[in-house]
Order: structure tokens, then C-alpha cells, then sequence
């Protein structure tokens, strides 16, 4: 038997017990409608025995991911909020995955979030540890049916040190004092709102 479609043959074993299977490797069907064509020749035919063929249609859908942040730009250890939406027809149900880059190694941002939600083709997840600096997030949608083709999308987050602010004080002791008389001053530093690093 062989098996192929309009860009050329699908790799296979030859037929055994009247059954031949073929895993389709990714990228060997094109998106859309992709005829496969099965001829059968017999190694030897008998008298009785003829070539066949037959034909199936099989689609392959495309999927399209976008991806968000809010607040965007955000403070060290503010809440951000990444939404990845997912469109394609009836390709819609499968996984997301967010993930980003801490000191050169891909990480993962939570476990993978199922679509859809109640709200659709859209995953949601909340977090405040995002590091400091340029992060670019990744939402990857594998699609649970095979026909279907994930997609991906980055968002580039900006993660600022969060400000504080200072007071500073200072008291003389005595005040007034007399001429020649010693003084002491003292300067106290307090530290005000915000969450950043101690001053």
C-alpha cells in the first residue's frame, strides 16, 4: 500500500494482515483539505486479485493565540494578570502554557490552563513573581484535537522596582543653645510608602 498526498508519498511499512497504519509525522499534512491517496498493488497476484484505491479528505485547522498583561508597565511584586485568547474553529479545546526566561532557562508561569474556560477560548493566570527587568512571556496553545495546529504568542512585560519613599529629621539638643556650649545633633531617617528594597 502506499499512502500519499499532493506534496508526495507517506512513509509506512509495507501492508500486513490486510491493515496498514501510518503515523503522519507534524508538518506532512498542510493546512486545509489534504487528499490522501491509498493504492493497494499485490506483491503477486493471483488471477483474482486487482489493484484498488481510495481516497480521504482530511482537514487541518489553523488556530491563532494573542496575549496580554495588565498592568503593563507593573511594579516588582504588583499582581499581573496574563490572558491568552485562542481562535479557530472548532479548534479551541486543548492547553495553555505561559512561560518566560529567569537567568537563561525557560521557566513555566503556573501549571497549563485548560480552554475553554467559561469564557471561551481564553486562559487566565494571576501572579506576582514576575522578575525584575524586560520579561517576555510566552502563552503556547497545544489543541487537543490533532487536526488542529497550535500557536503562540509572545507579550513583552516591563517589571520595575517598586518606589519608596524616605523622611529625614533633624534635631539639635539644646536649641537654643548658649555660646560655646555643646551641641548634639541628631538625623533620623524613616522609611515611607512602598514596597521596594529598605533605604
Amino acid at each position: 500500500v502506499v499512502l500519499a498526498t499532493g506534496s508526495g508519498p507517506l512513509p509506512g511499512e509495507p501492508v500486513t494482515g490486510g491493515v496498514h497504519t501510518v503515523t503522519v509525522p507534524a508538518g506532512a499534512l498542510v493546512l486545509g483539505a489534504n487528499t490522501i491517496n491509498a493504492v493497494y498493488t499485490p506483491a503477486a497476484p493471483p488471477a483474482d486479485c486487482s489493484p484498488t484505491s481510495a481516497t480521504l479528505v482530511q482537514q487541518v485547522n489553523s488556530t491563532v493565540t494573542t496575549l496580554s498583561a495588565t498592568p503593563n508597565p507593573s511594579a516588582f511584586g504588583q499582581d499581573v494578570t496574563l490572558t491568552a485568547d485562542v481562535a479557530g474553529a472548532g479548534c479551541t479545546n486543548g492547553t495553555v502554557l505561559f512561560s518566560t526566561v529567569i537567568a537563561g532557562n525557560p521557566t513555566a508561569l503556573g501549571a497549563p490552563a485548560t480552554v475553554p474556560s467559561p469564557g471561551g477560548g481564553r486562559a487566565t493566570l494571576t501572579l506576582d513573581t514576575l522578575p525584575l527587568g524586560a520579561d517576555v512571556i510566552t502563552a503556547a496553545f497545544s489543541p487537543d484535537d490533532p487536526s488542529c495546529v497550535g500557536s503562540s504568542a509572545t507579550v513583552n512585560q516591563q517589571v520595575n522596582q517598586n518606589a519608596t519613599t524616605t523622611h529625614t529629621t533633624l534635631t539639635a539638643v539644646p536649641n537654643p543653645p548658649s555660646f560655646g556650649q555643646s551641641v548634639t545633633l541628631t538625623a533620623t531617617v524613616t522609611q515611607g510608602a512602598g514596597t521596594g528594597t529598605a533605604c
